[in-house]
């Protein structure tokens, strides 16, 4: 990277407040209004709009958000959360890439030195480590923290799914495989090795299934018959070794098995019977187009998902949501067919698994991932990258 000046130092911040939005356990019981407002501030500072439809997104999404949230939250805050959500989608280019890189950098340093940290619990040298309650109040275990690394135990039970810092592997999980798909899975750098890794073991869902996504994808945009043969040898791969590997059958291989009575994944966990069945039975209600009570939303919180978005904001919201999202897509895409796709793909994945469809981390990776993406959909090939920071 070139040398560090103002700009730089403006997106170095955005980037280290998007980690504390990732809630490590240092931050937990901290009000992230604290947070916000100075986000808010160095994102206007960054704002770029270079076209009459970018400014009519900017301002059509910052209705959306502001209106949905004060009238969920009843206060003004949500008028600054829904400015804050809709300021990161719209960074300039250069701002946009040079917080991604920022970004990346910080969050692989961490998870770097929770791996290490986790080798050497395994390894079972003496550590510094104390007792923390869990974030989310539904979850009956505890952690035992350590530096950079939080281990969650239940009924007695230690879990060993990789979390780092963070309450639950599947942030870990998600996150490290969007910013892999926005990489192309580029291992020649050694961050992206980082999060391959993390990922790895975090043995979330989301991560494997977006290995699983990127290997399809290289099939329908590589016109390579080499390539396309490697890419079908690689997902033949991909489900032998989740299907022989016993700590990847028992955590994954099950998980995407299909259920005939279900219709669904055996490892689609994301909303409890009882969640489906009452969002089964109220389909149609005003408030399965505006959104539930918050007593609704708080006692289904174990659950996540769409479900849950629904649950929160209502499908009426959703619909405009995707429509923005679709919109910003096919403006920032270029009408590049194949890229629509691809990030479409995987909004749609994250969405259905992850419940936090306006949390500032995943908007601006979903940001990144729209517009400043390493893979190179017109050429049909990788964009050579010289970094292997």
């Amino acid at each position: 990277m070139a040398k560090v000046g103002k700009h730089d130092i403006g997106c170095i911040l955005i980037a280290f407040l998007l980690i504390l939005f990732m809630m490590p356990y240092w931050v937990w019981g901290v009000n992230v209004l604290f947070f916000r407002i100075p986000f808010l501030l160095l994102c206007y500072m960054h704002i770029g709009l270079e076209s009459v439809k970018q400014k009519q997104l900017l301002a059509g999404f910052i209705v959306l958000a502001s209106s949905t949230l004060i009238i969920k939250g009843n206060n003004i805050f949500g008028l600054i959360d829904g400015l804050c959500i809709a300021f990161i989608m719209f960074l300039q280019t250069d701002s946009l890439s040079k917080t991604y890189w920022y970004f990346t950098k910080l969050l692989s340093i961490l998870l770097a030195g929770s791996l290490i940290v986790l080798l050497l619990v395994i390894l079972g040298l003496p550590i510094s480590s104390r007792i923390l309650p869990p974030l989310n109040e539904l979850k009956s275990g505890f952690y035992i923290s350590y530096p950079l690394l939080l281990v969650y135990i239940e009924n007695g039970d230690s879990l060993l799914r990789f979390c780092a810092m963070f309450d639950e592997p599947g942030v870990v999980g998600t996150i490290c495989s969007i910013i892999l798909l926005i990489e192309g899975f580029n291992l020649k750098k050694f961050s992206n090795v980082v999060f391959f890794i993390s990922g790895i073991l975090s043995f979330s869902l989301f991560f494997y299934l977006g290995i699983l996504v990127f290997l399809i994808m290289r099939v329908v945009i590589r016109k390579n018959t080499k390539t396309v043969l490697y890419t079908l040898l690689g997902i033949v791969v991909f489900f032998f070794v989740i299907s022989s590997v016993p700590i990847l059958r028992d955590s994954i291989g099950i998980r995407i098995q299909y259920n005939s009575t279900t219709h669904e994944l055996r490892g689609d966990n994301r909303a409890s019977e009882e969640l489906v069945d009452y969002i089964d039975a109220t389909r149609g209600s005003s408030h399965y187009f505006f959104g539930y009570s918050t007593k609704d939303v708080v006692y289904y919180s174990g659950s996540a998902g769409y479900r849950n978005a629904i649950l929160k904001y209502g499908v009426v919201f959703l619909a405009f949501y995707f429509l923005f999202m679709h919109t910003y897509i096919k403006t920032y895409s270029k009408h590049n067919r194949v890229r629509y796709f691809y990030c479409i793909s995987i909004l749609i994945l994250v969405i259905y698994q992850r419940p936090g469809i306006l949390d500032p981390v995943y908007l601006f990776l979903f940001a990144s991932l729209f517009r400043i993406c390493s893979i190179n959909f017109n050429e049909y090939s990788y964009e050579k990258n010289n970094s292997n920071i």
